[in-house]
C-alpha cells in the first residue's frame, strides 16, 4: 500500500511502515475484510520502524495498492480477465 497527499507526495504510516497489512486474507466478491488499522498519522522519522509520527494535516489523501501475483498455491490475485488487482481510496481529513 502506498499513501499520498493531495500534492502527490508519498508518505509512510506507523506503526509497521514497512509491512502495513495486518495479515494475508482472501477477499471474495462483495466481501469486506480489515487489512490494516490507521490513526491518520504519518511517520516523520523512520528507522526500520516509525520512531516519530505526527497527525495528518487537513486535506485530501489517497491510498493506492496492488495485490501481488501469487507465487504458487491457489490464491487468486488477479481480476477476471487476468489483470492485477489494484485498489484505490481517496478521503478528506478536516483540520
Amino acid at each position: 500500500m502506498r499513501y499520498f497527499d493531495e500534492s502527490g507526495r508519498r508518505f509512510i504510516i506507523p506503526p509497521g511502515t514497512h509491512c502495513d497489512i495486518i495479515a494475508p486474507d482472501e477477499i471474495g466478491p462483495d466481501e469486506t475484510v480489515t487489512l490494516f488499522k490507521w490513526d491518520l498519522d504519518e511517520c516523520v522519522k523512520d528507522e526500520w520502524g516509525c520512531v516519530k509520527a505526527k497527525h495528518l494535516a487537513g486535506g485530501t489523501y489517497t491510498i493506492r495498492g496492488w495485490f501481488p501475483e501469487a507465487k504458487g498455491g491457489n490464491r487468486v490475485t488477479k481480476a477476471k480477465g487476468g489483470d492485477r488487482v489494484m485498489v484505490e481510496a481517496t478521503f478528506r481529513v478536516e483540520a
